[in-house]
């Protein structure tokens, strides 16, 4: 008997630790996978999004930090007053027809880098013909040739503002300026993006 019972916690072990938890952070829905600290944004119980939503990076939840890197399938479907949605940095997956029949969707500002793997149906009936995705500058190419985010009728660079960076002056040869990977840099080019004094700024004019 007791064999059989360590061996059915044994078994229901990686069903715990992989468990997802059903939450609502700050008016928007999530699934939380506890095993890895990810979280998906995921559909409501029956609210339906208005307006202008950020999604952040990082929720908490129970005093533990959750990546945001996914839309789950559905997630915004019927939104019809949903205008503008901002994606993070993190997200890397959006699922099926998560923004389907978001009729009044004009603007999807998405700040990750690399282009999210996205179902071809993620904006079904949702008039992106007609609206303008904002991305990195150095990912406008990758959108562009990536379906169905080149379905928008406008892509654009997102600015500094947008990006959450300060326009920022070197006048101090002493200060410790870092790339976006912490690497210390010497000579920092105008224009460019660094990390100073724990800020993210781009740099208005060099040393």
């Amino acid at each position: 008997m007791k064999k059989h019972l360590l061996f059915l916690l044994a078994a229901l072990l990686p069903l715990v630790a992989s468990a997802q938890t059903k939450v609502e952070i700050d008016g928007i829905w999530y699934s939380l996978i506890s095993k890895t600290k990810q979280a998906e944004v995921t559909r409501s119980g029956g609210t339906e999004y208005s307006g202008s939503i950020t999604i952040p990076a990082t929720v908490t939840y129970g005093g533990v930090t959750y990546s945001v890197r996914s839309f789950g399938d559905e997630a915004f479907r019927d939104c019809e007053s949903l205008t503008a949605i901002t994606l993070p940095a993190s997200v890397t997956s959006i699922g099926n027809r998560v923004f389907s029949r978001c009729s009044s969707l004009t603007d999807v500002y998405c700040h990750a880098v690399t282009v999210p793997s996205t179902s071809t149906d993620a904006f079904h009936s949702s008039n992106i013909g007609q609206g303008t995705l904002h991305v990195p500058a150095s990912a406008i190419g990758s959108y562009q040739s990536t379906a169905p985010w080149s379905e928008f009728a406008t892509i654009v660079a997102l600015t500094d503002e947008e990006m959450g960076v300060e326009q920022f002056t070197i006048d101090n040869s002493q200060m410790t300026i870092c790339d976006l990977r912490g690497r210390r840099v010497d000579i920092p080019v105008m224009g460019g993006i660094y990390i100073i004094n724990g800020r993210k700024v781009v740099v208005k004019t060099g040393m």
